[in-house]
């Protein structure tokens, strides 16, 4: 394990968390998920409990489709 001090940037986990393979592979998985399901740029930012999702300001209304949230 490494303490995080600052934000890393390929994976945007946040500052002063520790980092763990696990932690990275499941935001590289959901990350690979949006782009499997055509979402041309994304980011996974996770804190905690919660990730948040970033995609293009163009691609908002097909992350909030029904069908797309139910996948994610």
């Amino acid at each position: 394990m490494v303490q995080a001090v600052l934000c890393v940037p390929v994976v945007a986990l946040c500052v002063r968390r520790t980092i763990t393979r696990e932690k990275l592979k499941s935001v590289e998985l959901a990350e690979q998920l949006l782009l499997d399901l055509g979402f041309r740029q994304v980011r996974v930012r996770v804190r905690g409990d919660i990730a948040r999702v970033e995609v293009l300001a163009e691609d908002i209304h097909r992350l909030v489709e029904d069908a797309t949230r139910k996948t994610v």
